[in-house]
């Protein structure tokens, strides 16, 4: 039995004491693309630093403003429909409300006040008095992607009691090979998947040459297991249904589950280790999304696949000092092309720290509150 559970990533990052961004967002690129995303990566940082430490001096946490918050967890329409009748988020999913506390309360678990701070300092003795601070090297932050001591996963902490497996942090099982979704046999839909898959085979191969070696090598390198296959990344497949009018898209099959999550964990390591030589291969937010769309393509669960995805990008995040990704305003994770896929996901967290920015604005003139701006805990409890 495997488990799989959220990770605390090793890293090597220097913390900067300044309003400037870390200075491993500005190394020197060769690809334009991979510059100008890590000049994306340095304004990001630079504009939600300026955003906490204003909520800060006020005594308010940005992670608990509504947009901010809410959009961790529910899609934009149903945030745009509560906000419009000022809904507690209790009462988006009509009838079952509880659906929120379950996806908030676990989350939160994994992501309480001090957590990141505990791990990030405490247990390695430094904090924000020490010495050179902003120069620390975070040598370790070694993971717990498989399992912690009590066998629970980060999807256990996410679903909560409601959790529907009869052992908590299990993959699917074996033979279960019929995980995914049916759709229109449309060309539209096939083509996506085939794009997808080769916009990840081209990551993939830029990845190779940037690290040096190929992936079966830097598998073997970490001591993983070794590929059947010389690709990683989607493996999301098409085929016609019987009825000649649908066709079903399948996820990894279940006995590939475990050899795909050794593989996401060889890519973190391998990638990380660029880190704390100083030469990272992507930027923090690119890096957290790819993790994000590989993890979710290859749906090691039963149910709630999605949130443990966002759970894991969000760690990732947070670690790099970056602020969540808006997931949302990320519906087509599994079916983008990656490009698209990770220009839209800068997209929007540009858009939220112009939305944050926003609630800045309100709070310095001190005038009425707007439903976004407001901390989740101050929203009423209508009832409809």
């Amino acid at each position: 039995m495997k488990f799989f559970t959220l990770f605390f990533v090793s890293l090597s990052i220097g913390f900067s004491a300044s309003a400037a961004c870390d200075s491993y967002l500005k190394t020197e690129q060769t690809d334009a693309r991979r510059a100008a995303l890590y000049r994306r990566d340095c304004a990001i940082q630079e504009r939600f630093s300026a955003i906490k430490n204003f909520f800060n001096l006020r005594g308010i946490n940005v992670n608990e403003l509504a947009e901010y918050r809410m959009l961790r967890f529910v899609d934009r329409r149903a945030f745009d429909i509560a906000a419009q009748y000022k809904l507690h988020p209790s009462l988006i999913y009509r009838p079952a409300p509880q659906t929120w506390e379950v996806w908030d309360s676990g989350i939160r678990s994994l992501f309480g006040n001090d957590k990141l701070d505990y791990v990030l300092f405490k247990s390695y003795g430094f904090n924000k008095n020490t010495p050179g601070y902003e120069k620390i090297d975070l040598a370790h932050i070694n993971a717990v992607l498989l399992k912690n001591e009590n066998g629970n996963t980060s999807r256990d902490f996410i679903e909560g009691k409601s959790n529907r497996d009869s052992a908590p942090g299990t993959y699917r099982k074996n033979g279960d090979q019929q995980i995914g979704f049916s759709t229109k046999l449309d060309p539209y839909y096939q083509g996506k998947i085939d794009r997808s898959q080769d916009s990840m085979l081209k990551t993939q191969a830029q990845w190779e040459k940037d690290y040096g070696m190929k992936f079966s090598e830097a598998v073997k390198e970490h001591g993983g297991l070794l590929p059947e296959m010389s690709s990683f990344g989607v493996w999301m497949k098409a085929s016609a249904n019987n009825d000649g009018k649908t066709m079903f898209v399948s996820f990894a099959p279940s006995e590939m589950v475990p050899l795909q999550i050794s593989w996401i964990l060889t890519f973190i390591n391998a990638s990380i280790d660029r880190y704390r030589i100083g030469k990272p291969m992507m930027p923090p937010i690119e890096f957290a999304a790819f993790v994000q769309k590989w993890l979710v393509s290859v749906h090691p669960f039963s149910d709630g696949n999605g949130r443990t995805s966002r759970a894991v990008q969000d760690y990732i995040l947070a670690t790099f000092r970056m602020p969540y990704a808006p997931a949302g305003d990320l519906q087509n994770d599994s079916l983008e092309e990656y490009d698209t896929y990770i220009n839209n996901t800068y997209s929007y967290m540009e858009i939220m720290m112009s939305k944050l920015e926003g609630c800045v604005t309100e709070y310095r003139l001190a005038k009425n509150i707007s439903y976004r701006c407001q901390e989740v805990k101050k929203l009423e409890y209508k009832v409809w």
